[in-house]
């Protein structure tokens, strides 16, 4: 197979895992040096300070102001880790499919259109987060390159399998202490 599937995950307890091996390995040619990734990954609560503005870092939606959840039981991804996530895959995103699974807010989906993917699939299973995804898609003009699914992840996937879905990269952000990294896996 000549496609190529990227997970990146973004938990504390996989980083903490992979650091007796020293590197990340996000991808076949991709290595990251984990101090480097540790750090980024240190930023993820920056956020959830209240009134913390959620904007897209780059590309044709550069600057757009993302609407995000009140509550504390969300916790997006930053402006710095979408930043250096998508800075490390460059212009590999271009014209490609993109998963956003435990999508949440969609922030790195919708990075990932407004950078140029050709279609981002977010699948999210709560529904307050779902009309989150849809109001930030239609504010920033990417509905028609997104198909977004109220679903829980495992149904999801199976669902992506049963429309044959070819996805170039998947972005795994499950939600902490639920023991959700393996099996998403």
């Amino acid at each position: 197979q000549d496609r190529c599937l990227a997970i990146f995950i973004r938990t504390v307890p996989t980083v903490c895992e992979l650091k007796k091996k020293g590197t990340i390995h996000c991808a076949p040619t991709l290595n990251l040096n984990l101090s480097f990734f540790k750090a980024i990954l240190d930023t993820q609560y920056d956020i959830r300070a209240k009134g913390k503005i959620m904007r897209i870092v780059a590309g044709k939606n550069k600057g757009n102001v993302l609407k995000s959840p009140r509550n504390l039981s969300v916790r997006p991804t930053s402006e710095k880790v979408r930043e250096a996530l998508f800075d490390i895959l460059g212009t590999s995103i271009r014209e490609n499919c993109f998963l956003d699974l435990f999508a949440g807010t969609g922030a790195v989906g919708i990075e990932a259109l407004s950078r140029g993917a050709k279609k981002v699939i977010f699948i999210e299973k709560e529904l307050k987060c779902i009309k989150i995804i849809k109001e930030n898609l239609q504010k920033t003009g990417n509905s028609q390159n997104a198909a977004v699914y109220k679903i829980d992840f495992l149904s999801g996937l199976k669902l992506l399998a049963r429309k044959n879905y070819l996805l170039d990269y998947a972005f795994l952000d499950p939600p902490y202490n639920r023991g959700l990294v393996n099996i998403s896996l």
